[in-house]
């Protein structure tokens, strides 16, 4: 059991390496690109869009074309009888 607490430190240790090391890159891109100080992240902001991020990376995003409805189906006969032939329009999210 001792010998896996130590391994799991360590791949949690990489990853907040990685994490710091990313947002250390964002700030010197944000400084060479004169960003003002008030819109960079600080490092809690920073870890919360990427984990924001890593968690819709592949996921599927349904939109649906056309004009929203803002008000129920109506019960006539002749609407009710024909189906709904939108296509949703499906994007992946890859960054």
């Amino acid at each position: 059991m001792k010998s896996r607490k130590w391994t799991l430190r360590m791949v949690t240790h990489v990853f907040d390496m990685a994490t710091v090391n990313s947002w250390l890159e964002y700030k010197m891109d944000c400084k060479h690109l004169n960003v003002d100080k008030k819109h960079i992240m600080d490092l809690l902001h920073f870890k919360e869009r990427l984990s924001e991020t890593l968690i819709l990376v592949n996921n599927i995003v349904v939109r649906k074309r056309g004009r929203p409805r803002c008000s129920p189906v109506s019960s006539s006969p002749s609407l009710s009888s024909t189906p709904e032939t939108a296509k949703k329009n499906i994007k992946r999210i890859d960054q």
